[in-house]
C-alpha cells in the first residue's frame, strides 16, 4: 500500500499501472479499504475506465458504493454488466 501511496504522492502513473494491474482484485479491494476516501479517488482518476469489474464484489458496501458513485451511472452499468 505504501508504495502505491508514493506513486500516488509522485504522480507516478506509469508505477501506479504497474502496481495495479499485477494485483488480484482481491488485493485491490482490500487496498482501497485502506485507502482514505481522497486516495481511492485519486486513485480510481488514473485507473477509472480500467477497472476490474471483480474488484467490485470484494469491496465493502461503503466502499463500493463510493467507487459507483465515482464512475458514474454509465460507466458502473457496463462495470456491472461485466460482471
Amino acid at each position: 500500500m505504501r508504495e502505491v501511496e508514493r506513486a500516488l504522492d509522485d504522480e507516478d502513473f506509469s508505477r501506479i499501472h504497474d502496481l495495479i494491474f499485477e494485483m488480484h482484485a482481491a488485493d485491490l479491494a482490500e487496498l482501497f479499504d485502506m485507502l482514505t476516501f481522497e486516495r481511492r479517488q485519486q486513485l480510481l482518476e488514473h485507473i477509472g475506465d480500467r477497472l476490474d469489474p471483480e474488484v467490485l464484489t470484494y469491496l465493502k458496501p461503503e466502499i463500493r458504493d463510493d467507487v459507483i458513485d465515482y464512475l458514474g451511472a454509465e460507466k458502473s452499468a457496463e462495470v456491472i454488466a461485466q460482471l
